[in-house]
């Protein structure tokens, strides 16, 4: 797709269509197929309007627009996100992102971070989401 320094995504079985006309024809059947939407959080769109590149925060931006669900970040959020720091030993950030995964009901949360894709897999039993690299989940679904 582009290249940034972290992308979180949050994939769960599709409930409607979320084909971005801005994504990679390649990844449109993802996104757009019978298996798979995508949802986002306001913990995404917090990390996008932080992102000091006009150019890449538009790249963001036009990522995400395509979710088929915003999740909210609630006070269950930070609770959950905070037992996820403690067991995961992740970053406040990192903790948010996957407990705002969960609450949503995603089947794999996909990030670029290998820090966190190896802290979860380390202990895949404390989260009830799978995490991982997006390239690796893509040759795993195509």
């Amino acid at each position: 797709m582009f290249a940034v320094s972290t992308v979180r995504m949050m994939i769960r079985p599709r409930t409607g269509s979320v084909w971005n006309p801005r994504l990679s024809s390649r990844y449109r059947g993802i996104w757009n197929s019978e298996e798979w939407s995508l949802i986002s959080s306001g913990v995404v769109s917090y990390e996008i309007s932080r992102t000091s590149d006009e150019e890449r925060k538009r790249r963001l931006h036009s990522l995400v627009y395509g979710a088929s669900e915003f999740i909210p970040v609630g006070q269950e959020t930070y609770v959950r996100a905070g037992e996820l720091q403690h067991q995961l030993g992740i970053r406040a950030y990192d903790a948010l992102h996957i407990a705002c995964a969960e609450q949503g009901g995603a089947d794999v949360f996909l990030s670029t971070d290998d820090r966190l894709v190896k802290a979860a897999k380390r202990n895949s039993e404390a989260t009830n989401v799978r995490v991982e690299n997006p390239l690796i989940w893509l040759q795993e679904v195509i």
